[in-house]
């Protein structure tokens, strides 16, 4: 369970470079007193750990001088580094601009400048408007009415009278119907549970999701009347291709139509890709996943060629973690795609043009596939332990796929003293999680623990990949292996160790994708 320190430690963290500047050039006095001093301290500290070890940084601080009470500073520091951030942040947020404005007009209404309150107001509200941010509309309006009372301005109260209140009625109808499509989002998200690739076992929750995407609300998209209600719409119609492919649902072109649709309508928008970048990337990323399910993979290089030069041509203030999660989402379908079209040299080239981005879980695996692949085992190797690491319950089943090609890279990379240590510990994990129940990979794992070390010759080694391909051949059932995956040549693999060939030619010779 995460603690409020460990909150403040992943919110440095999460921090760009920038911001850290900003924070201790800007968001800090020159002439610092004790206690903003030793809140500097703090954060030094923190931001030097890799991974947040409270005895460690008691440790740091007591080393450092620090006299005063630590969680009074986590306090101080947290309130000092969001509003750091705000600053930072308030001219390139939508959001923050117009917050600001009504801010501003609040302040300007106390100290008696109702005018001038007046005019920030009317900035709020166009801006508002432009955006179809009716939420803020909502409080302008409230906040119109109370200047337009103390100020007894006879032409404000009749044109608030006149059309104020069919105009805030308006922006309420729009609220309402945004929030409609906010919930069902959340009930549907709220079914999907950790992953929508997660099938559960109740099939309750399958009869719920095609009641609910058999929403009236999903009919057509001139039912979403506001730009939030537009994402959640296109959002849930993506979620449903999801749905289609990986729960087996029954197959229907028009949510793969509606994801053209939004790309399409965004590309018509230049103010709506500027101010919501992630937008964008999020509606490439819909497409790119509905085009590889409905066979239209050879259209993914346009869709990430699209994607990639838009990330890349965007102000350096713009690329915050939203935008570039967004991104992430975008290369990730794209490798899912080359990987099932073969080339996992695309993947290889295309990572090495932002391999400053972390990437999420499916996308180090998706690396790892790719070097694995193309026999750049180090890389593969560096990516594959990204998964195999993680400390967190997120994704099991890919950290369940980690420990077991982690073993495969070994031996490739030859270390075969260290195979034996290294199946002993993946074998743990996945006992204990429950992951080792397919007889093949306790196969490969015994392989690797106990036979291998013995073997004096390739030709032995051989013979038991032999034996292995046959086993996963006869297999009762179809996934006898979590490594038999689509992404994956795992048949292939054992193939070309036992022809002794290159894995990728044994690929393309047979056109074999992953288990086919």
């Amino acid at each position: 369970m995460k603690t409020y320190s460990d909150q403040l430690f992943l919110l440095i963290k999460a921090m760009t470079t920038q911001e850290k500047v900003f924070f201790k050039v800007f968001g800090v006095r020159k002439k610092l007193n004790t206690q903003e001093h030793f809140y500097i301290v703090l954060f030094d500290a923190l931001n030097a750990m890799k991974v947040y070890d409270e005895a460690a940084l008691q440790k740091k601080l007591k080393k450092a001088g620090f006299k005063h009470g630590i969680e009074k500073a986590k306090n101080y520091l947290i309130e000092a580094l969001l509003k750091s951030l705000n600053e930072f942040h308030s001219d390139s947020s939508v959001d923050g601009k117009i917050q600001n404005l009504i801010s501003q007009a609040e302040i300007l209404y106390k100290k008696n400048l109702k005018k001038l309150a007046s005019q920030m107001l009317h900035k709020a509200e166009k801006l508002s408007l432009e955006l179809e941010k009716y939420e803020y509309l909502l409080m302008i309006s409230s906040l119109k009415a109370n200047l337009a009372l103390d100020m007894a301005d006879l032409e404000s109260l009749q044109e608030l009278t006149n059309a104020g209140i069919k105009e805030e009625q308006k922006d309420l109808d729009m609220y309402i119907n945004t929030r409609n499509y906010r919930n069902l989002a959340l009930e549907i998200g709220s079914l999907y549970n950790q992953s929508p690739e997660i099938i559960p076992e109740d099939r309750s929750v399958d009869i719920r999701l095609k009641e609910l995407f058999n929403h009236p609300l999903l009919k057509d998209s001139k039912k979403a009347l506001t730009f939030s209600a537009k994402q959640y719409f296109y959002k849930l119609h993506y979620q449903h291709v999801i749905y289609i492919a990986k729960w087996g649902g029954e197959r229907d072109d028009k949510s793969y139509r509606m994801l053209k649709e939004w790309v399409a309508y965004l590309e018509k928008q230049e103010d709506l890709r500027s101010n919501y970048p992630e937008v964008y990337l999020n509606a490439l990323s819909y497409l790119l996943f509905g085009s590889v399910s409905n066979g239209g993979l050879n259209e993914s290089e346009a869709i990430y060629t699209k994607g990639h030069n838009f990330f890349m041509t965007l102000p350096k203030k713009n690329m915050n973690n939203i935008v570039q999660h967004a991104f992430i989402s975008v290369f990730v379908l794209y490798t899912d795609s080359q990987l099932k079209l073969l080339y996992p040299e695309k993947c290889v080239d295309a990572f090495a043009d932002i391999v400053r981005l972390k990437l999420s879980p499916a996308g180090y695996m998706n690396m790892a596939f790719a070097y694995f692949s193309v026999g750049k085992y180090s890389e593969a190797l560096s990516c594959v332990n990204k998964v195999a690491n993680e400390k967190s319950n997120y994704r099991m089943d890919m950290q369940a796929l980690a420990r077991m090609l982690v073993l495969m890279i070994h031996y490739e990379l030859r270390n075969i003293d260290l195979l034996p240590y290294i199946s002993q510990a993946s074998e743990r994990w996945l006992i204990k999680n429950k992951y080792l129940r397919q007889s093949f990979d306790k196969e490969l794992i015994k392989f690797f623990k106990y036979k291998l070390p013995k073997m004096d010759s390739i030709d032995k080694e051989r013979q038991e990949f032999l034996r292995l391909l046959i086993h996963l051949k006869e297999g009762k059932n179809s996934g006898d292996s979590i490594l038999d995956k689509e992404e994956f040549y795992l048949r292939p693999w054992l193939e070309s160790k036992i022809q002794n060939r290159p894995l990728m030619e044994v690929v393309r010779e047979k056109g074999m994708i992953g288990k086919r």
